[in-house]
């Protein structure tokens, strides 16, 4: 059984640990129901329509996509990235991840920008320290992950949270561990 199979069996909110602490590449998909006008530090402030966006990092710091993805799911933190001002007002909706040993992000992102109906909401958003246009992306529509995986031609593990999941973790009835 795959990772991705093994963390939909599971409360995919905390546990993470079944992710390999090895360096790669994900995707964040969040989803907005509503229009919201979110502060994005310096970038200043930023109307989201409802619909899904799409965000792509690499992990290849101590504890790689195990420690990265972890802190992706705690909405409590000190703001480092872009993203962690978007994080802070909605939840994930599913992740997808490869393990690899050199960085895809910008890559992955050149895909992304060549896909039909996927757009930049926020330039510049995670892409500080790199050329590309943002690490951000919209979609009205949910993104087909394995489309994707086969324009990315590597495994691509997937963490769906479900809507049960992220209600439980809200009440209080998952616990850390």
């Amino acid at each position: 059984m795959s990772t991705a199979q093994n963390l939909l069996n599971t409360d995919v909110m905390l546990d993470v640990t079944k992710i390999e602490a090895k360096s790669g590449t994900y995707v964040l998909v969040f989803y907005f129901a509503r229009k919201k006008e979110i502060e994005i530090g310096k970038l200043g402030k930023f109307l989201f329509c409802p619909g899904f966006y799409l965000y792509i990092g690499s992990a290849f710091g101590s504890g790689g996509l195990r420690a990265r993805i972890k802190r992706h799911f705690r909405k409590s933190k000190k703001t480092h990235w872009h993203i962690d001002y978007l994080r802070s007002e909605i939840e994930i909706f599913e992740v997808g991840f490869s393990i690899q040993g050199k960085k895809e992000e910008c890559y992955w992102v050149s895909l992304f920008e060549s896909i039909h109906g996927i757009t930049c909401p926020v330039p510049k958003l995670g892409s500080s320290d790199c050329s590309c246009k943002s690490h951000l992306f919209y979609c009205s529509q949910k993104p087909n992950f394995l489309s994707f995986q086969s324009c990315i031609r590597c495994d691509l593990e997937r963490i769906v949270v479900r809507e049960s999941e992220i209600s439980r973790a809200r009440a209080g009835n998952i616990t850390s561990r």
